[in-house]
C-alpha cells in the first residue's frame, strides 16, 4: 500500500508499510521536491529524505533527542514544538535543549528504489 499526498508545506508525502523493518520508495517519488516525508504506517514516526544528489539521499527520523517528541520540516530545518530544539537540515542540533542530532537511517539507492533501513 503506498499514496503520494501534498503536504500543508509542499512537501510531497509518501505513506506505505514497512516490511522486515525496510521501506521501500521509488525514486521518481522525487519528480516534484528534493524532500520527501514518508509515514510508515506501522512505524510511531516519520522519516525526512532528502536527495542531495541524483544517487545520494540521506533519511532522518522526524523525532526529537531531547524528549521523542515529534519534528515538523518547515523551510528548510526541523522543528521541536515541545521545547523549542532546532535541527538544520542534515539533522544536527541548532538550538538547544537537544544536544544530539537527529537519528539518520541507512539508505541505499537499487534499481530506481529506496531501501531505507529501520533497524
Amino acid at each position: 500500500m503506498l499514496t503520494i499526498l501534498e503536504s500543508c508545506s509542499n512537501i510531497p508525502l509518501y505513506k506505505t508499510k514497512s516490511e522486515n523493518k525496510i521501506v521501500r520508495v521509488p525514486v521518481n517519488a522525487f519528480l516534484k521536491s528534493k524532500y520527501l516525508i514518508v509515514i510508515p504506517l506501522d512505524v510511531s514516526y516519520n522519516i525526512t529524505v532528502i536527495k542531495k544528489t541524483e544517487t545520494d539521499f540521506h533519511s532522518l527520523v522526524m523525532k526529537c533527542t531531547h524528549a521523542d517528541n515529534p519534528v515538523q520540516f518547515i523551510g528548510n530545518e526541523f522543528k521541536c514544538s515541545l521545547h523549542g530544539s532546532i535541527f538544520d537540515n542534515s539533522g544536527k542540533v541548532k538550538t538547544g535543549p537537544a544536544e544530539k542530532p537527529l537519528y539518520s537511517l541507512v539508505t541505499e539507492l537499487i534499481n530506481n528504489e529506496l531501501i531505507i533501513n529501520l533497524k
